[in-house]
């Protein structure tokens, strides 16, 4: 796919932008069946108040074991660095984990490096990846057990897989015309966090 150049006025931030995808999933709301590829990369120093590269690569699949159960995984891994080390990279184009279409759990965007505040600040070094079982119960109901698996990383040296956060649930989803609307309950199998109360998430589509 041929990259694009373009320039966020308002950012001052001018970016070099490749996308490859490829989806072979039967069904865009209710995939049963083939596996969506993408993977981004980005580079933005051109002359602009930015200066990173960042690459975001995603994989998932789905497989039907019966007309009531479908197995889906998704795995997504992702880099950003400063390519001018005295700048770092703004918040805003840093990576997020949390909520109810990554990490189930926690509250959106809570996972990852925090500032001097407690709040949320982005990561450089992203890791996820999600297990589903969706089966059917009746009419347009479906329900959904889940495992979800990640974390976020300041720095390379600080991967580790002892700090993977493992969370995992049920949900009950209406089939609708617009996609699934669903209701999620996760529990942290990895007790590594404060607190760790078991969490809801409302949400409209799947997760993946």
């Amino acid at each position: 796919y041929k990259p694009t150049i373009y320039s966020l006025n308002h950012e001052r931030e001018r970016k070099i932008e490749y996308l490859f995808s490829r989806d072979s999933r039967d069904d865009l709301f209710f995939p049963t069946r083939g596996s969506n590829t993408k993977v981004i990369l980005k580079f933005a120093g051109l002359g602009g108040d930015e200066n990173y590269l960042k690459g975001t690569g995603e994989w998932s699949r789905f497989i039907t074991f019966t007309d009531y159960l479908i197995y889906a995984n998704r795995i997504k891994v992702g880099m950003l660095t400063s390519t001018k080390q005295e700048k770092p990279v703004l918040p805003h184009n840093r990576f997020y984990l949390g909520g109810g279409r990554s990490i189930r759990g926690f509250a959106e965007k809570a996972l990852g490096p925090k500032d001097k505040y407690g709040a949320p600040r982005g990561g450089n070094y992203l890791f996820l990846t999600n297990f589903e079982l969706r089966f059917h119960l009746f009419y347009k109901f479906w329900s959904t057990l889940f495992v979800d698996v990640g974390n976020l990383w300041e720095n390379v040296d600080e991967v580790k897989l002892t700090q993977l956060r493992v969370t995992g649930g049920w949900g009950i989803s209406l089939r609708t015309p617009v996609g699934p609307i669903r209701f999620d309950y996760a529990y942290h199998l990895r007790k590594l966090d404060e607190p760790v109360e078991p969490r809801w998430h409302l949400g409209v589509l799947y997760a993946f």
